[in-house]
């Protein structure tokens, strides 16, 4: 796996597996990280608000 876009292999990791089973979310603290995934990244509170709201 060669992905200029991140300079972090565990992030990427992270969307590359994110891909694979079509998540909806990346759940992190640092979304800024994950910029130019497709995968949109969120925070753990916003979640939780997402979660909240589904009921």
């Amino acid at each position: 796996m060669q992905r200029e876009d991140f300079s972090d292999f565990e992030d990427c990791l992270q969307d590359e597996c994110a891909k694979q089973i079509h998540a909806d979310y990346i759940v992190t603290r640092n979304t800024n990280d994950f910029s130019t995934s497709d995968i949109p990244a969120i925070i753990p509170d916003d979640l939780l608000k997402i979660l909240d709201n589904s009921k």
